[in-house]
């Protein structure tokens, strides 16, 4: 037989399974839409073009810091490396480039998100839940912008993972995914949950959240997908926030 404990972890994997599937599904339908749709693939599309032309016109002083943050990060490679150690030394970096031009694209559409997109997406999927959209908190925004600086943070922090090979990608690929998600919480919920709220939310669904993230991210790196991606995911955690705030209000006070 099953262990309680194990069964109760494949119970809590399952539901958090379809939380995140429904929360997609759902992102999928209202992300689509026309009136989202053509703002998302613009800033998709802007945010690229933007940063490469950035990383073209700067390539070499990029190409030198990537190169000295590379040196930095292998500190057991000789002062006179050999073919192959330079070989590798080269590759650190260009995967140095190619993080800092994700995040930097990344950044550049999360914020855009926030700022114009968010209200759009809010205006499709607040709606659909009455008891939510009937009321209306209003806090300090002081605590949202410490918890953004934080999770920013960790981010930066976790590209220092790459200097592990395979297992640091894959554990770095993991971090962006749930950062990526969990960054929209508190501006989802910002007028319609109170601080503890938003807390009990994250702390009772890490493991939604989580697969939420891999879900989007790895839609995000299908070619062309990644295009409307921004409305998607914005809708998607608008709905996976707002089911989860209605559920911790139904729920009996802890």
């Amino acid at each position: 037989m099953t262990p309680p404990e194990t069964a109760s972890s494949f119970q809590c994997l399952a539901h958090s399974l379809a939380q995140a599937t429904s929360a997609a599904r759902k992102g999928f339908r209202d992300g689509t839409q026309k009136s989202v749709l053509s703002f998302s693939i613009l800033t998709s599309l802007a945010a690229f073009f933007f940063w490469l032309w950035v990383f073209i016109l700067a390539r070499n002083p990029i190409w030198a810091a990537s190169m000295k943050a590379a040196d930095w990060a292998l500190p057991w490679l000789n002062e006179a490396p050999s073919l192959l150690e330079k070989t590798f030394l080269g590759l650190v970096a260009l995967c140095l480039c190619l993080i800092a031009f994700g995040l930097l694209v990344i950044l550049t559409i999360q914020l855009v998100l926030e700022w114009f997109l968010m209200p759009r997406i809010q205006t499709l999927c607040l709606p659909q839940y009455p008891s939510l959209a009937q009321h209306s908190i209003s806090e300090h925004c002081w605590r949202g912008w410490m918890d953004m600086a934080k999770l920013w943070g960790a981010l930066l922090a976790g590209m220092l993972l790459w200097v592990i090979p395979l297992v640091g990608a894959l554990i770095f690929f993991v971090l962006t995914a749930y950062i990526n998600v969990r960054l929209l919480i508190n501006d989802v919920l910002s007028e319609l949950a109170t601080t503890h709220e938003r807390a009990q939310i994250v702390k009772r669904h890490r493991h939604g959240l989580l697969l939420l993230g891999l879900m989007m991210t790895g839609l995000w790196l299908i070619p062309f997908a990644g295009l409307v991606m921004p409305a998607v995911l914005g809708a998607s955690v608008s709905h996976f926030a707002y089911a989860a705030l209605v559920n911790l209000r139904a729920s009996p006070t802890e």
